[in-house]
């Protein structure tokens, strides 16, 4: 009985985490990679589950166990009509304007039947199981740590067994099969539990509560036995909500923050929703292995870690800050977890207590994914959810006049020793005679939460006040950064605008997250000189050099506009036209305020059209032979686009150059090797292809504007059209390459082309 049960259980929990990443690439092409569309996409399937969980409850206490069952067959029959799954080609582009609507649309469509129908079997199962006369069925909660460990196993393969091995195609048939075998399994379990129900009607409970026995010193009091036979009050699903709601939404920030501020790695998603994932296996396991207490004290140790290593700013070594905020999240989980799995009701409130659950996981993704971008111009959502994860912790000490003197007068030197720190921060850059050691400028402010942790560990709140403090008080300081001229978030990600003291002089940059999208001297003499990546000796400004020798740059197309910088290398009469995705960038790059290499270009006779919209459908939109020269400049944010680095992709590019013209694609990735990726995409094709990787050394005049280290491939149908570039002898030929390398619309492999240096 049990194995069925569980068998079952984890084939749904299974289907339910295989498909996410599946049809996250069937619909991602259109918005990119950024981590909102991925926050988007748990929003999505996270109020799919609370959809599905709610049906079982309604069934479950309007129905008999038989009813039930033929209920939720035809339910499962009905997404053998959409199967196997795939996005439609019907459905309208999106609307960078609005793209959070266009991607909830989507999911919809796509998978919204399959999802739902997969969802349900958790709770559904469990109260059937209950029904079943087993040993066990007076507490079947333990079910629930078999089905996290299904949607673990499968976020795991994911990447490594079905991604390498299996096409598109061949994952959403493969996924429809093993649905097949769910609804067989399903239907077992439905008669089953029909033959053995012990109860007159679904509104009785099955049985009395008898709880498994607890750890040594952790046993449960009467009353709160007593408590959990008795129907939840408001208070108690509000608290329910609340756990649930804190490691869902601390999950989402930890992902965003990690990405946007310390390393935009790809496939790094895996990591926060495997670690939320596996807090749930072991707080609903029947055995505990990390006590509360325990768990309660790590949170304590790791809160105020993250907090010292956010108010000092410290993103490297990656290992180190991933793995802190990493174990940060699976301590809170399994504060918060633990403490609903501690309170799990009698099962005739099963249903109702997963409700419950889904509704605050749910209230996690919409707060990530809706109200945070818009409420805040930062990652606001992150530090929120770990000042409410501490919040939570269970009380140990009873409050006393002493104690809430003790801790109010902690919390004013607390405050006090911030401005303190800060101000002496402030003191000390604006005076260069004075000088302090790195490693002890950065480590005097994080002993202060180690103060907050040691003086207020004991009172949940009030340590939550001065972790709340304290990363108030470093955003604050953050934000009086004078070189900081304009700062937002957008659906694709935070943008800043900054402006420094470079060596010839201001310069002002745009910086995405962790990436560098452009900078501009603003001297008068350097204005209008490409910079960094587009530097005119390194590899773009010899593809421009060559193309123009041959008198073949009348119409340029250009994938990601950043700054604008490629404008720079616009001539009068030219006709240039750049594909851009956020519309943001393209307020920013237009603005002279901010960046002149759009504005000059278009004054000195350049015609510039900036399209907004994902890269490859708008020049799918594009005549044939339009362009003589299309730069591709999409990968160097490390979350990249797949879809615009497919054979498919490649000969829509090639079918838009005019005879002759070149395609220049930037391939400078700190993770990704994609040089073999396009050298297979060329061979297949027939193109001819070379390649150059420029690293400027440490004697770069200083009278020149920066120049970085960049890589960057030019493909042709004409091989006369990339010989004889300038610094001919630093085009080599394209790399070798395995025949998993050719990625198509149907299979692509990540993992093949990985190189985390952790630097």
């Amino acid at each position: 009985m049990i194995t069925l049960f569980t068998l079952t259980i984890f084939l749904g929990a299974f289907l339910v985490f295989l498909v996410q990443p599946l049809v996250a690439r069937l619909v991602l092409p259109s918005l990119g990679g950024s981590p909102e569309v991925w926050n988007t996409c748990m929003l999505f399937f996270q109020s799919l589950l609370l959809a599905g969980y709610g049906y079982a409850h309604v069934v479950t206490t309007r129905l008999r166990v038989g009813r039930q069952a033929t209920v939720h067959l035809a339910i499962l029959l009905l997404p053998l009509v959409v199967l196997p799954i795939g996005a439609p080609t019907w459905f309208p582009t999106p609307n960078p304007h609005a793209p959070i609507p266009w991607l909830l649309g989507m999911l919809l469509v796509v998978v919204g039947l399959p999802f739902f129908a997969v969802s349900t079997a958790g709770p559904l199962l469990q109260r059937w199981f209950a029904h079943t006369g087993h040993r066990h069925a007076s507490d079947p909660y333990f079910l629930y740590a078999a089905s996290n460990v299904g949607s673990l196993l499968a976020l795991l393969g994911y990447p490594v067994l079905f991604e390498p091995r299996l096409t598109q195609t061949g994952q959403t048939r493969l996924w429809a099969l093993l649905y097949l075998a769910f609804v067989l399994l399903c239907w077992v379990c439905a008669v089953t539990a029909a033959r053995r129900a012990r109860t007159a009607g679904p509104d009785q409970p099955p049985t009395a509560l008898e709880m498994p026995p607890a750890p040594p010193g952790e046993a449960l009091a009467s009353r709160e036995v007593q408590a959990k036979r008795s129907p939840p009050t408001w208070r108690t699903r509000a608290r329910w909500t609340l756990l649930a709601f804190a490691p869902s939404s601390l999950m989402l920030g930890a992902t965003h923050h990690m990405s946007t501020d310390v390393a935009a790695i790809p496939l790094m998603w895996i990591l926060p929703l495997s670690t939320y994932l596996l807090t749930f296996i072991l707080a609903f396991a029947r055995r505990s292995l990390i006590s509360p207490r325990v768990a309660s004290s790590l949170l304590v140790v790791l809160a105020g870690v993250v907090t010292g290593m956010t108010i000092a700013d410290l993103r490297r070594p990656i290992p180190l800050v991933f793995g802190a905020h990493l174990a940060l999240l699976f301590a809170a989980g399994l504060v918060c977890h633990g403490r609903l799995a501690r309170e799990r009701p009698e099962t005739r409130y099963l249903t109702e207590f997963y409700l419950i659950l889904a509704v605050g996981g749910a209230l996690g993704g919409v707060f990530n994914s809706l109200i945070a971008p818009m409420a805040f111009n930062w990652i606001a959502e992150y530090p929120i959810a770990i000042v409410v994860a501490c919040w939570l912790r269970e009380r140990r000490r009873p409050e006393t006049v002493k104690s809430v003197v003790t801790s109010f007068a902690s919390l004013s030197a607390l405050m006090l020793l911030v401005v303190a720190v800060a101000s002496f921060m402030r003191w000390y850059r604006g005076d260069a005679s004075w000088t302090m050691p790195g490693w002890l400028e950065s480590s005097v402010p994080s002993v202060i939460p180690v103060v907050a942790a040691v003086l207020l560990a004991a009172r949940p709140w009030r340590y939550a006040l001065a972790i709340a403090i304290l990363l108030g008080a470093s955003h604050v300081e953050d934000t009086r950064d004078d070189h900081v001229l304009w700062h937002d978030r957008t659906f694709f990600g935070v943008l800043s605008v900054k402006q420094e003291d470079g060596r010839l002089g201001p310069e002002r940059t745009l910086v995405h997250g962790t990436t560098l999208h452009g900078s501009q001297v603003l001297a008068a003499e350097f204005r209008d000189t490409p910079t960094t990546y587009y530097h005119p000796l390194g590899p773009v400004g010899d593809v421009m050099s060559r193309r123009r020798a041959d008198h073949a740059t009348a119409h340029v197309g250009v994938v990601g506009l950043g700054a604008g910088t490629m404008a720079a290398h616009a001539r009068p009469g030219e006709s240039w036209t750049f594909f851009e995705i956020d519309p943001s960038v393209r307020s920013i790059a237009t603005n002279p305020e901010f960046f002149t290499f759009v504005s000059d270009a278009i004054a000195a006779g350049t015609s510039i059209d900036i399209i907004l919209g994902d890269g490859r459908l708008s020049l799918e939109a594009q005549p044939p032979e339009t362009f003589d020269l299309i730069v591709l400049d999409a990968f160097s944010s490390d979350a990249i686009p797949v879809h615009l680095l497919t054979r498919e992709a490649v000969a829509l590019y090639v079918e838009r150059l005019a005879p002759g013209g070149v395609l220049a694609v930037h391939i400078s990735n700190r993770y990704l090797d994609l040089a073999p990726i396009l050298a297979a995409i060329a061979e297949d094709l027939g193109l001819s292809g070379r390649i150059r990787t420029d690293h400027p050394g440490d004697d770069e005049p200083r009278d020149q504007v920066r120049r970085f280290a960049s890589e960057w491939v030019a493909l042709s149908a004409s091989e006369a059209s990339i010989l004889n570039m300038p610094h001919a002898e630093s085009w080599k030929p394209m790399p070798a390459h395995r025949p998993a390398h050719l990625w198509t619309d149907d299979y692509s492999n990540l993992l093949s082309v990985l190189d985390v240096g952790w630097n």
